[in-house]
């Protein structure tokens, strides 16, 4: 699961497809958003997180390159990664994923393919505006 920062002036789903290309290297076929927003606290901040979810469609012959930031990876199926993953939010984050965009065919509004070809204007510079 790619995870990362959002930067300043980036939009959350313009941080998911930086931090895919960054981390691995995918370019993804398809970039959706998953209809969940994950939330957790991290108690050493005292910060409730609210993290918007996203997927992709790789192509079957696609090679990963890891970034420093990683060590291994897997590609596993549906039940495998959610015996993996530890979080319970991570977990449900997969099954309304799988559901939404494996099960069923992706409703237009969760794809993003055209947003990530014509990104917004940057929100800082459009208040200068």
């Amino acid at each position: 699961m790619v995870q990362g920062h959002i930067e300043k002036g980036e939009t959350a789903y313009q941080t998911a497809a930086r931090e895919l290309a960054e981390e691995t290297s995918l370019n993804p076929e398809g970039f959706y958003q998953v209809s969940y927003v994950n939330r957790f606290y991290l108690a050493a901040s005292d910060q409730i997180i609210l993290s918007a979810v996203f997927a992709v469609r790789i192509a079957c012959d696609a090679q990963v390159v890891l970034s420093d930031e990683h060590t291994d990876f897997a590609w596993v199926d549906a039940e495998e990664a959610m015996r993996r993953y530890p979080w319970p939010g991570q977990r449900k984050s997969l099954k309304i994923a799988r559901e939404q965009f494996v099960l069923n065919a992706p409703r237009a509004e969760s794809i993003l393919d055209e947003l990530l070809r014509h990104p917004m204007i940057d929100r800082n510079a459009a208040s200068d505006l």
